[in-house]
């Protein structure tokens, strides 16, 4: 009797490791399977060309953060730029890291340049704006900027081409929020200058107080000093190229004698100058 009983309770024992081996190993089985959730931005899976990624492999975290709940779930999101190795050259791109219940969940990257020079990254009512700098043909560094507005059912930013006017709120306008393009000068004893080459004229305010704009002929650089809404331009250098009926020599007249600034709810910067005003968009 006493055996049967001996042998009953090494039966239950035997069972019961079994039953606990059995229940490590399909816990660890779906712990195998089964993603992990993602605490930090880092841990997050990002999407290249389709294609999941994790950052450090493909992809690599460079910084210039920017925060806001992009998908309107009531949680705060983080936006970064990753950079790319490829070969020699390094690209750059603009992602979303969504804080959800399940966990960060990364973005489809969006591209941003090649061997560019990452500036700053702000926001800008429900817009990402990405400032780098990048090379001319004549090795002077060009000031340009990216306008971002993240879709959260698609998961990715899309490129924006605004027209500010009616919707800009003039307290929130910043000279570095983007690159400006002079669209037309006017001076009080009615004369009014309009490029004649609409896209050319393009001004942008860069890290360190430094400036660069480019023109229908040459790229001009220097620095500036802004308080309040005085503005000053000093130390201007410029590529030396002669083009004919260039109309460079006004606009280099504009930089040279701004005294100050405002911006307008058309979106509009506009440069104070003797007698007259500059309007940039």
């Amino acid at each position: 009797m006493n055996k049967i009983f001996l042998y009953l309770i090494l039966a239950i024992i035997f069972l019961g490791c079994v039953f606990l081996f059995l229940t490590q190993y399909i816990y660890s089985a779906k712990q195998g399977t089964e993603p992990v959730p993602a605490r930090t931005v880092q841990e997050a899976t990002y999407y290249l060309s389709g294609v999941p990624v994790k950052l450090g492999t493909e992809l690599r975290y460079f910084g210039n953060e920017v925060y806001r709940d992009f998908d309107s779930d009531g949680t705060e999101d983080t936006a970064f730029l990753a950079s790319r190795a490829q070969g020699t050259s390094t690209e750059y791109y603009v992602v979303a890291a969504l804080n959800t219940a399940e966990g960060y969940e990364g973005s489809h990257a969006v591209y941003v340049g090649v061997d560019i020079s990452p500036q700053r990254t702000e926001l800008f009512e429900n817009l990402v704006f990405v400032h780098y700098a990048t090379l001319g043909t004549d090795g002077v560094s060009i000031g340009k900027s990216l306008r971002l507005l993240f879709d959260a059912k698609t998961a990715q930013f899309g490129e924006v081409v605004q027209n500010f006017e009616g919707e800009a709120d003039p307290s929130r306008m910043t000279l570095t929020m983007k690159s400006w393009t002079w669209v037309r000068a006017d001076y009080d004893d009615g004369r009014n200058i309009v490029p004649v080459r609409t896209d050319a004229f393009v001004l942008t305010f860069l890290d360190g107080n430094r400036f660069s704009a480019t023109t229908d002929c040459n790229t001009v650089g220097g620095m500036y000093t802004a308080t309040e809404r005085a503005l000053t331009f000093s130390d201007l250098v410029s590529t030396k190229m002669f083009c004919e009926a260039s109309q460079e020599s006004d606009f280099a007249a504009i930089l040279e004698s701004v005294t100050g600034f405002t911006f307008t709810t058309r979106g509009e910067m506009v440069l104070e100058i003797p007698r007259g005003r500059a309007s940039f968009r």
